[in-house]
């Protein structure tokens, strides 16, 4: 990599590695070493599997959700949004409202099924001012990349 770049975004490169472990849900230690011609980030413990979470959907108050007992255009879109059936439904109070109100748990990834779109998002982060395609692909970088 061309130094003066490479030194411009130094400072941002372990930032953003990590900012993309804790997005995809793989958070542990590292450590960053670089040369002009590597990266290296160091994971002694690397997680086989990303941590379960939990999504929370809240929607419209219920007395927007239902007009004279059929489902309103409301309620209809928080179903998508949720990927649930009408039967599903359920309410919870919030801020003193009776809201709908949905949890899904989210089952975790294998690592080595998300590490190469983890990746890709992370060079795509970095900037180092002008960038190249390289053969083929229309990924763009500062310099071709041997391997990964």
């Amino acid at each position: 990599l061309p130094a003066i770049p490479l030194l411009k975004e130094l400072a941002n490169i372990e930032k953003k590695w990590k900012n993309v472990l804790e997005e995809y849900r793989l958070v542990n230690d590292f450590k960053f070493y670089y040369t002009p011609r590597r990266l290296v980030f160091f994971h002694e413990n690397f997680a086989e599997k990303q941590e379960d979470s939990f999504a929370e959907f809240i929607g419209a108050p219920k007395n927007v959700t239902y007009k004279d007992g059929v489902l309103t255009p409301a309620g209809q879109s928080f179903l998508q949004k949720a990927g649930i059936s009408e039967n599903e439904l359920t309410f919870k109070e919030i801020k003193g409202k009776e809201v709908l109100y949905h949890q899904k748990a989210i089952k975790g990834l294998q690592s080595q099924e998300i590490l190469g779109e983890m990746i890709e998002k992370f060079l795509k982060s970095l900037s180092f001012g002008k960038s190249m395609r390289w053969g083929a692909n229309s990924f763009e970088f500062i310099r071709a990349i041997r391997s990964i």
